[in-house]
């Protein structure tokens, strides 16, 4: 069996924008520099896994909400 989990974008709709196909055994987090990336937002949703340092930084920067 082969695992694997996506990390995705979505607009405010709910529609999706873009995405990356993970390993199952790879931290959620790990993605979600690909898909921010040249992307204009204005919220973050995530549950904890996505809580790193560097990830606040950067909604910082981009003076984006994060809801967990």
């Amino acid at each position: 069996m082969v695992l694997s989990q996506i990390v995705a974008v979505v607009d405010a709709l709910g529609n999706l924008t873009r995405f990356v196909l993970l390993p199952g055994q790879s931290h959620d987090v790990v993605g979600v520099n690909l898909l921010i990336e040249d992307v204009q937002f204005g919220m973050f949703l995530g549950d904890k896994a996505f809580d790193a340092d560097w990830l606040r930084a950067e909604l910082t920067r981009e003076r984006a909400i994060a809801w967990q």
